[in-house]
């Protein structure tokens, strides 16, 4: 009841605004789209350089995401992890089955899929950088589950488990190049979280 009420009354204070001062916002909102769209992109730096700042900082969080998507892959063949997580199939030989390959493979998948769902949501309640934050903070936890995994099914709870923040990770940034960002920067700016993205897995 209390929530009906106070919508009820910014509803009346709208409706309560003089049409002078309407008129003056609509024209002021008018003058502020304008700028964006005439501002060029030396003039767009100078005025948002923290915002490209941080930009840049949060999209550098993809390079670990498309790093980590190929790490998995390479450890089936490391004798240490075919011992610690595989099966026995010949004296001192150990290896991973095709199925539990498949199946970490896609962990990652299946967590981001939801992380990219949820980030939406808090991301429109809480903002990009707070969402950001606790994203980070999330990740750095979760890497302990795979860290100390004593078997392949606690692998798998943490590879989905860390796809979570992953997939917030793409959403995060990408919403925040596109919404803070005045339209001369927008395009340089989303196609550097691409090249994040695929930095990780250059031959470096």
């Amino acid at each position: 009841m209390e929530k009906h009420s106070v919508i009820a009354k910014l509803e009346d204070a709208q409706d309560e605004t003089p049409p002078i001062l309407q008129k003056s916002y609509l024209q002021d909102a008018d003058h502020a789209n304008t700028q964006e769209h005439t501002l060029r992109f030396r003039q767009a730096v100078s005025l948002y350089k923290k915002a490209i700042f941080w930009s840049i900082i949060m999209s550098s969080a993809l390079v670990m995401e498309g790093y980590d998507t190929k790490l998995m892959g390479s450890l089936y063949a490391m004798p240490a992890f075919q011992r610690a997580y595989g099966v026995q199939t010949k004296p001192s030989k150990y290896q991973i089955t095709a199925a539990w390959q498949a199946g970490l493979n896609n962990g990652s998948g299946v967590g981001q899929l939801f992380g990219l769902y949820a980030a939406g949501f808090v991301c429109d309640r809480y903002g990009a950088r707070k969402v950001m934050m606790a994203g980070l903070v999330m990740l750095t936890a979760f890497i302990f589950v795979q860290f100390f995994a004593p078997s392949l099914p606690v692998l798998l709870v943490g590879q989905m488990l860390v796809g979570v923040p992953l997939g917030m990770f793409q959403t995060v940034t990408t919403v925040y190049a596109v919404e803070v960002m005045p339209t001369r920067l927008r395009a340089h700016l989303t196609t550097y979280v691409n090249a994040c993205w695929v930095s990780a897995g250059l031959p470096w």
